[in-house]
């Protein structure tokens, strides 16, 4: 028997267990080798569906058996994917304005044959304008992901070997960036002296930022049912986005229950109670739909540049000078457990993030603490 083509395809039982497998040869990216793709079903129905499936991802990718295929290529059908997808729709517009700049200054190259200094000059030539506008630190690197994403949806198809992008880096400047200061954490002292001060929306955002470690965006985004009193708890799964809008929260870690003390319930309570007389006062102006704890005095989600605001006058009134930002808040919360002795897991969880991140960031802190000996002076 010859050797199948790529695009035929075979069903199979699986020789390692119950079900079946749907087999395929892929077109490859480098000098035109093939890569056969299989995929376990339940059924041989299903591994039909499968296969049916797979076939037409290998005509939609014909093209890619020479080599030949170009980064435009590549963007038009990670595009695609993207708007078949359920995301917000200001993060398709942020894909296809890095779509845009990576077209214009990569799309007439060959996707195989892209090299990391091809990622290099494009993120320098975007740093300087040339593709619309100087792009800052920032947006060099939403940019740089969004390119690696894009490889990444080829590599996953065998088109190219090594995602490139993932080794390129960022200018040393770009000619509007501004060395942003290094997170700052307050002290215990200094802490309670803001808890005591801050007033309205300002205290609610201190509690759970600053004592309870959510993101600003997560403190925005968290709504009255996701409250309960009654057994102290608060569930994350949601952040404000750009837009003001509640989204999911970023990342499988974001969602979690955090256990919150007779301090935070209190001041629930109270700013409750004040936002029922903003409602009463506000009457058909009222406009809370998502039902958000962190609201304005008329129910809508409240300006990041007024949390700014009132985190500025409470930090004056507590006498913390400079002031601190939304993320201090939450930078001081996690320092502040790691100190406390926890371990890196148990801070990554209650946080929502990575034991890696916690390492990284707090190592220093981490050291400080594995360096202490036991209290009562015996082994450990």
């Amino acid at each position: 028997m010859g050797r199948r083509s790529w695009g035929e395809g075979s069903v199979y039982p699986a020789s390692d267990g119950p079900g079946w497998i749907a087999s395929l040869e892929m077109p490859g990216g480098s000098g035109g080798r093939r890569q056969r793709k299989r995929r376990r079903a339940g059924t041989k129905t299903e591994a039909l569906r499968i296969l049916r499936a797979m076939q037409a991802e290998a005509e939609q990718y014909g093209d890619l058996a020479d080599g030949k295929r170009l980064v435009s290529a590549t963007l038009d059908d990670y595009l695609r994917m993207r708007r078949r997808q359920r995301i917000a729709p200001g993060t398709l517009l942020m894909d296809e304005w890095a779509a845009k700049a990576i077209k214009a200054g990569l799309g007439h190259r060959r996707i195989a044959a892209l090299t990391v200094q091809d990622c290099d000059r494009f993120l320098l030539a975007a740093a300087e304008g040339q593709f619309g506008g100087t792009l800052g630190r920032n947006q060099l690197r939403r940019l740089r992901q969004k390119l690696i994403k894009v490889i990444e949806n080829d590599q996953r198809r065998g088109v190219v070997g090594r995602n490139v992008a993932q080794l390129s880096v960022l200018p040393d400047e770009s000619p509007d960036h501004v060395a942003r200061r290094p997170p700052r954490a307050l002290t215990y002292d200094e802490l309670a002296r803001l808890v005591k001060e801050a007033s309205g929306v300002a205290s609610v955002l201190v509690d759970l930022s600053g004592r309870n470690g959510l993101r600003p965006a997560e403190a925005r985004a968290l709504r009255w049912s996701r409250v309960d009193l009654d057994v102290n708890t608060i569930r994350v799964d949601a952040q404000m986005n750009r837009f003001n809008q509640v989204a999911p929260a970023k990342t499988r870690r974001s969602h979690r229950t955090v256990r919150i003390d007779q301090i935070t319930v209190a001041t629930l309570q109270r700013w409750r109670q004040i936002q029922e007389r903003y409602e009463a006062k506000a009457g058909p102006a009222w406009s809370n739909a998502d039902d958000l704890v962190v609201t304005s005095r008329l129910g809508t989600p409240i300006n990041q540049r007024n949390v700014y605001r009132s985190l500025d006058r409470a930090c004056e009134r507590a006498g913390i000078v400079p002031a601190i930002s939304p993320y201090d808040l939450r930078h001081t919360a996690i320092t502040l457990q790691v100190e406390n002795g926890h371990s890196a897991h148990k801070v990554a969880d209650w946080a929502g993030t990575s034991e890696r991140m916690i390492a990284d960031v707090y190592r220093h802190k981490l050291d400080e603490v594995s360096d202490l000996g036991p209290v009562d002076g015996g082994t450990r």
